[in-house]
């Protein structure tokens, strides 16, 4: 899967949305957002139904492209036209004033627009899962299909904003706790996992994890086929849940902190390994947004063992003491 942007709120500011997918999507601007419990893991985003909005800029145009996916966890307590994301000329994903989800692309300059058959209930959690897959536009709830339509095409490109909460004219009045957009056309099993896992998945751990909310875990950040978690969300000091940025990973009994996605200041990765026989550490610092693949060229310190000498082993005593 090709994750684009995943917001959970789970930050919990009404300030600032962060995007937990290590594409650097946080919000331009917010506007009367105020933050409560979520639908069971970690905090949702409290839209007004009148002037409540989250911009995130002119991004994740997917122009030319023939895949989209926008999964949603939310809920409505008005019945009227609920919007959840919306990028004009692009892409949406709204509730309409009849309790119907509305899955909306641009194709040919033209709106092609596929809505449920059944309603959700008010003022309760649904999943929505929008996928268009170059060949079929779905809308999945809870996880189980519920109606499809015939559609081929690439998705007209769109320089226009992205919001949630608004198309503009009209405002959801209800909770988000996440969305996700991916250009992946999933499958309805994947889907399916998606919905049982909305962000990301549980591990429980022997020992104290030590890792925080952003937290990005990489399993090697030395090639170029990465693959790495972010941390959405921390139940306790041996539970939390990880979503896969890139290929499937085992976190282990003792996952140590790789960097994080919220705070510029602690994007930094560190690696102690054997290599040749030779114990090395390496801290690499700036690493932005965490797709650069030639992060040992950025190291800024890198010890090895200095053979036969008392005073290279001391050093690397010390530098594993602190």
């Amino acid at each position: 899967m090709s994750i684009q942007a995943l917001w959970t709120f789970n930050d919990g500011s009404t300030t600032s949305v962060a995007d937990f997918s290590a594409s650097g999507y946080t919000s331009a601007a917010v506007s009367n957002l105020t933050i409560t419990d979520g639908a069971g893991l970690g905090s949702a985003g409290v839209f007004n139904g009148s002037s409540s909005w989250v911009d995130f800029g002119a991004v994740i145009d997917l122009g030319g492209a023939d895949k989209l996916d926008i999964i949603a966890n939310v809920r409505y307590d008005t019945s009227q036209i609920n919007p959840i994301i919306y990028k004009a000329s692009g892409y949406g994903l709204k509730i309409t004033a009849a309790d119907k989800v509305e899955f909306t692309i641009t194709i040919g300059a033209s709106d092609i627009s596929l809505t449920s058959t059944a309603s959700i209930t008010i003022s309760t959690y649904t999943t929505i899962a929008a996928v268009y897959d170059g060949a079929n536009m779905y809308i999945y709830i809870d996880g189980t299909l519920d109606t499809s339509q015939a559609q081929t095409g690439n998705l007209d490109s769109s320089g226009n904003k992205i919001y949630m909460g608004t198309d503009t004219s009209g405002y959801l009045d209800g909770r988000v706790d996440s969305v996700e957009i991916l250009n992946t056309g999933l499958t309805s099993d994947q889907v399916t996992a998606v919905n049982a896992n909305p962000i990301g998945i549980k591990y429980t751990f022997a020992q104290a994890h030590n890792l925080e909310l952003g937290d990005l875990i990489v399993a090697n950040q030395y090639t170029d086929s990465i693959q790495k978690m972010v941390v959405t969300y921390v139940d306790s000091t041996v539970i939390l849940r990880a979503m896969p940025i890139s290929g499937i990973m085992n976190l282990g009994s003792t996952p140590i902190r790789r960097g994080n996605i919220i705070d510029a200041d602690r994007q930094w990765l560190m690696e102690v390994k054997i290599d040749s026989n030779e114990p090395i550490i390496r801290i690499s610092d700036k690493i932005v947004k965490f797709v650069d693949t030639t992060a040992e060229g950025k190291e800024v310190i890198r010890i090895n063992r200095v053979e036969a000498s008392r005073e290279g082993r001391d050093f690397l005593r010390y530098a594993l003491m602190i």
